[in-house]
């Protein structure tokens, strides 16, 4: 984002194909600690750049997401049918992305709840790095962020 950023503040029109066919790489090959430190670095920090519109949109999105997991735990209710279709409209949106952003096998979309949990992990992981650390973990190294330096 903040490479998209800088081009169009140099009057660089870009635009995004999402790479499917062109670019094809491991984004965390060094393991789950790798990917949570470098998700989670950003995931907080990164959402200032956002418009509080597409913050909202985001939000409901996400809300929407978790509320259609929880259908399991209201089987005998009416909420029932309708948090399972939620459940199946997502998991229909998740196997047209992963077409297009990568490798994830056939269960993963099926199986959507372990992602949404991963999500939640890393955000509060990311919040208590930024809110509470004041600095956040990345490739063995600590960076401060926000606020007075201490030196």
């Amino acid at each position: 984002m903040n490479l998209g950023a800088k081009y169009r503040e140099a009057g660089i029109s870009i635009t995004n194909f999402i790479g499917v066919g062109l670019v094809s790489f491991r984004m965390y090959p060094s393991g789950i600690q790798s990917a949570i430190q470098g998700f989670g670095k950003g995931a907080v920090l990164s959402t200032s750049t956002l418009s509080p519109g597409t913050i909202t949109l985001i939000a409901i999105w996400v809300v929407g997401l978790i509320a259609s997991e929880t259908a399991l735990l209201f089987t005998n209710t009416s909420w029932a049918m309708p948090l399972f279709i939620g459940y199946l409209l997502y998991m229909l949106q998740f196997f047209y992305f992963v077409r297009y952003i990568g490798r994830f096998g056939f269960f993963m979309p099926i199986l959507h709840f372990f992602s949404a949990l991963f999500f939640i992990i890393v955000m509060l992981y990311s919040i208590y790095q930024v809110v509470f650390l004041r600095k956040v973990s990345w490739k063995g190294r600590h960076i401060h962020v926000g606020g007075k330096r201490n030196l």
